[in-house]
């Protein structure tokens, strides 16, 4: 699944009629080349902020879904504990 960020930077590319298949244009290596295709100051400045915020959600993304996980068991063993009862 893409995240809102990754379908946001597609969309700031596909709106300056560059075409961005697949998902090269979230990729960490390829981005100078997807940069250097913007010829606008303000496109440059939007994508570089949208790959920053990209940087942080694929680094809390794990913590959050562990987070969840381990809330998910919580609840299940209440559940079961509860129900034993």
């Amino acid at each position: 699944m893409r995240e809102p960020k990754q379908t946001s930077g597609k969309a700031l590319f596909r709106a300056r009629a560059i075409q961005t298949p697949g998902t090269a244009v979230d990729h960490p290596t390829s981005r100078a080349r997807w940069l250097a295709q913007l010829a606008d100051r303000g496109g440059r400045f939007r994508a570089e902020a949208l790959y920053a915020e990209l940087d942080v959600l694929r680094t809390l993304r794990p913590q959050a879904k562990a987070a969840q996980m381990k809330e998910s068991f919580h609840n299940l063993r209440a559940a079961s504990a509860s129900s034993a009862r």
